[in-house]
C-alpha cells in the first residue's frame, strides 16, 4: 500500500500549500498581479488535489472508504 501512503502524502502537501496561499491572501498586502497568481496557483492545486483524491478512491478497497 505504498501507493496509498504516497498519495496521502501528496494530498496533504497540496492541502497545506492551498492553506498557505489563503493565508497569504488574507494577511499580506499583495498587488493585483500577485493576487491573481496566487489564485491561479490555488486553482491548479485544487485541480491536482481532485485528481489525487480520485486516484486514491480507485486504489482503496470499498470497505476502507
Amino acid at each position: 500500500m505504498a501507493k496509498v501512503k504516497n498519495l496521502r502524502r501528496d494530498i496533504e502537501t497540496l492541502r497545506e500549500t492551498i492553506h498557505l496561499h489563503w493565508e497569504d491572501l488574507a494577511t499580506r498586502n499583495v498587488t493585483a498581479g500577485e493576487r491573481d497568481e496566487i489564485r491561479q496557483d490555488i486553482r491548479s492545486c485544487v485541480g491536482e488535489l481532485e485528481k489525487l483524491l480520485h486516484r486514491l478512491d480507485n486504489l482503496k478497497p470499498k470497505s476502507e472508504s
